[in-house]
């Protein structure tokens, strides 16, 4: 009986990873560079429900710590939408952003504070 189920869930997953890199037109995995001032990037991992925003340090009362908004995100695609929550935040749930990649560019909505003032972003896959 435990085979079968075992046997069904792999199947999922394995189809189901699939057919969201075929959707999207092949993997995420990897890190993505904001093409404009190349300060922020967003890491993929195919292993993980995970994104993770990275944005560099800022010294705040003496100490260098993460700019807002960088951490950890998880994530569904569906079609041209990103659902995005924050990890640390319960505010921050399942808002949809317009995303779409083509070859080695990804464009996302804004779901984090940029200095861009921009709807959208492009992100460039990192050599």
């Amino acid at each position: 009986m435990f085979k079968y189920i075992f046997l069904i869930v792999g199947c999922i997953l394995i189809f189901g990873c699939s057919d969201i890199e075929s959707s999207i037109g092949g993997s995420l995995n990897g890190t993505w560079i904001e093409t404009e001032f190349k300060t922020d990037t967003i890491e993929f991992d195919d292993q993980s429900a995970y994104l993770w925003l990275y944005r560099g340090t800022e010294l705040v009362n003496n100490e260098y710590l993460p700019v807002a908004g960088s951490g950890p995100y998880d994530y569904k695609i569906q079609g041209d939408s990103i659902y995005i929550n924050a990890a640390w935040s319960s505010l921050f749930r399942n808002k949809a952003y317009y995303f779409k990649k083509e070859e080695n560019i990804l464009i996302i909505g804004n779901f984090y504070d940029t200095t861009l003032n921009k709807a959208l972003l492009n992100f460039e896959r990192a050599e």
